[in-house]
C-alpha cells in the first residue's frame, strides 16, 4: 500500500516519541475532546511507512494522503504500556489544523519498530467534533473499535452531514504475541439514523450509545 511521503524538516521518529510521552496505563476511553499527552510532537514519516489516510466520507471509502500536505502531517498523542508486554501501543493523529481527523494506533517495539497499525478513530470538526469512529482500550489490552456503518452506498461526505442511517459495529481485537492487531469479536447493533446534532453533542461518543444488539 503506497502511504503519502512528504517531506519536511525532520521530526522525531518512533523510537525518541516513546521516550518523550508519558507512559500511560490502561483501561482507556478514547473521548472524541481528548487532548495530546505532554510531550506530544510531530512524527517522522518520510520513509512512507505510517498509514495516513485521512478519510473524507462516512463508508471510510474515500481519502487522501496526510503525509502530502504540511498541515496533516501526524502528531503523536499517547503511548500506552501493556502490562508484561514487550510492546507499545502509540496513538497518532493525522489532520493537524484541518477538519479532517483520523487517530491511527500504532503496535511498536520499543526500539520504535512498527508491528502493525489500523485506524480507530475518525471524525470532522468543522463545527464541533463529530465522529464515526472511536475506540477504547480495556484493562485487559482489548481494542474496541466502535464504527458507524452506512447502510447506503451511496457516499456521504463527512463534511456535508445531515442524517444518515447506519449500524454501529464494535470490532474487538488484541494484540496477538507478534503484535499484530487480531480480531476476535464483532457486534452489530439495529439500525438507527444518526443526525449531525446528536454526533456533535459535547457529551456524544460512538463507544456508549444505546444502540440495541443484533
Amino acid at each position: 500500500m503506497a502511504f503519502g511521503q512528504y517531506v519536511s524538516a525532520q521530526p522525531p521518529k518512533i523510537q525518541e516519541i516513546l521516550q518523550r510521552l508519558p507512559d500511560r496505563t490502561i483501561p482507556y476511553q478514547g473521548e472524541k475532546h481528548d487532548y495530546r499527552d505532554k510531550g506530544a510532537t510531530g512524527v517522522y514519516h518520510a520513509d512512507g511507512k505510517l498509514d495516513d489516510r485521512l478519510y473524507e466520507n462516512v463508508q471510510l471509502t474515500e481519502w487522501h494522503n496526510a503525509c502530502d500536505y504540511p498541515a496533516e502531517t501526524p502528531e503523536s498523542c499517547h503511548d500506552f504500556i501493556l502490562p508484561g508486554r514487550n510492546i507499545h501501543l502509540l496513538q497518532i493523529s493525522f489532520g493537524g489544523v484541518t477538519d479532517w481527523r483520523t487517530d491511527v494506533l500504532l503496535s511498536v517495539t520499543p526500539e520504535g519498530e512498527i508491528l502493525d497499525q489500523m485506524p480507530v478513530a475518525v471524525m470532522i470538526i468543522a463545527r464541533d467534533a463529530m465522529p464515526v469512529m472511536q475506540y477504547r482500550i480495556t484493562a485487559d489490552a482489548k481494542i474496541i473499535a466502535s464504527r458507524l456503518v452506512p447502510t447506503s452506498k451511496t457516499s456521504i461526505d463527512l463534511y456535508d452531514i445531515t442524517s444518515f442511517t447506519a449500524n454501529r459495529v464494535d470490532k474487538t481485537y488484541i494484540v496477538a504475541s507478534n503484535g499484530k492487531f487480531q480480531l476476535t469479536d464483532t457486534k452489530i447493533y439495529r439500525t438507527e439514523t444518526y443526525t449531525a446534532a446528536q454526533l456533535e453533542a459535547p457529551d456524544y461518543n460512538v463507544y456508549d450509545g444505546d444502540e440495541i444488539p443484533m
